[in-house]
């Protein structure tokens, strides 16, 4: 007689550790921008969020929670779409080609493969994050009212108690990287005194055939693909608008003056 089939250990608490994962990416406070989805975690922090709100991690004894580092580790390298940026000595993020040998400053974030469009990628965070898998996780979560808040992106760098965590180790190490690369004011750059969008300068940006950016669901209204949306705040300003190659889609960024 055929064994019931028992339920994966990537997806027993209703959601696999990737969707937990992106949970976590999505509401962080370190945000990059910029040819990428806009924030960003170190590894140190992706366990901090999810013991903060997975009940049955916060439960684990130390040999446990362990091993579900290790899952936590393992998922990170076997997912295609999360991906290892760097800031360069520009003070500009760019990505890390090799998982394995990415350097100790690099953070984890959401970013299409080689291999993948950016609808691929929406279509498979879209199949992880399905609403029974999620009516599943609440029964594992803290706080199983900040689930759905934690799966738009809205629920912000906070604990289950609705209190803010400590900033992340994203967060500081990009502040300290800010504060010691060389000043922007310093390098003269050129400033187009045209009217149109089609004539300004494309050298400032330089994106990937796909902009890496996740549509509204997943973004948190960061970014949108394909069209202008409204800052998710009023303090928001936008910074600058990129073209796709001949598709004529606009991509508009949206920065927050006073995140330094």
């Amino acid at each position: 007689m055929r064994k019931p089939r028992e339920m994966s250990r990537q997806n027993q608490y209703g959601l696999s550790y990737t969707a937990m994962i992106i949970l976590a990416i999505q509401n962080s406070d370190c945000r990059v921008g910029k040819g990428f989805y806009n924030k960003a975690l170190k590894v140190g922090d992706l366990y901090g969020f999810l013991k903060a709100h997975v009940r049955p991690f916060k439960d684990m004894n130390h040999a446990q929670w362990n091993q579900a580092q290790r899952v936590i580790r393992h998922s990170l390298a076997q997912t295609s779409y999360l991906q290892r940026i760097s800031y360069d000595e520009h003070g500009n993020w760019k990505a890390v080609p090799s998982k394995g040998n990415a350097d100790k400053g690099s953070l984890w974030t959401i970013h299409p493969s080689s291999n993948d469009t950016l609808k691929k990628m929406e279509s498979k965070i879209r199949k992880i994050l399905k609403d029974e898998y999620v009516e599943i996780f609440r029964k594992f979560a803290v706080n199983p009212q900040a689930v759905g808040e934690m799966v738009e992106g809205t629920w912000s760098w906070k604990g289950p108690d609705k209190l803010p965590l400590s900033p992340s180790e994203a967060r500081v190490h990009q502040r300290r990287l800010r504060k010691s690369s060389p000043s922007k004011e310093s390098t003269p750059t050129h400033r187009s005194t045209a009217s149109t969008p089609q004539d300004q300068p494309s050298q400032r940006w330089d994106p990937p055939t796909e902009l890496p950016s996740l549509s509204s669901q997943f973004s948190n209204g960061d970014w949108e693909y394909g069209r202008q949306v409204p800052p998710p705040i009023s303090p928001w300003k936008q910074v600058g608008c990129v073209y796709s190659d001949g598709s004529g889609k606009r991509f508009y960024v949206w920065e927050d003056p006073n995140v330094n």
